[in-house]
């Protein structure tokens, strides 16, 4: 798998292509825990060309949507980020279904 960041206006987004797998995972969980590091927790994850997620993927975005909620709520009680994924493809939204994950994650959702 390979993945693009890119920055706009305090909101990072990573384009991901190929398999998100056992392989890859580790990774891009790594490139997360960076990005949470540096107070970057407005997330959009673009799978328009991510083509596979094993359930390694499916714990890093566990993983990522738990350190969203952890950063917590700002002076007006409103989350502080977001965890959004867009562009998901049919294969992988029934992933998301079937597993639950689409009850608490936003998809395809601008």
């Amino acid at each position: 798998m390979e993945f693009k960041k890119s920055e706009n206006n305090g909101v990072t987004t990573y384009s991901l292509s190929g398999r998100l797998d056992t392989q890859s995972a580790p990774d891009f969980q790594e490139a997360l825990d960076e990005a949470f590091g540096r107070g970057e927790n407005k997330i959009i994850l673009d799978f328009k060309n991510l083509e596979y997620m094993s359930s390694a993927g499916l714990r890093t975005m566990l993983y990522a949507k738990k350190c969203i909620d952890e950063d917590g709520l700002d002076e007006n009680g409103a989350p502080k980020g977001f965890l959004k994924l867009i562009n998901v493809s049919d294969e992988i939204m029934e992933v998301f279904d079937m597993t639950g994950f689409s009850e608490f994650l936003s998809i395809n959702e601008e």
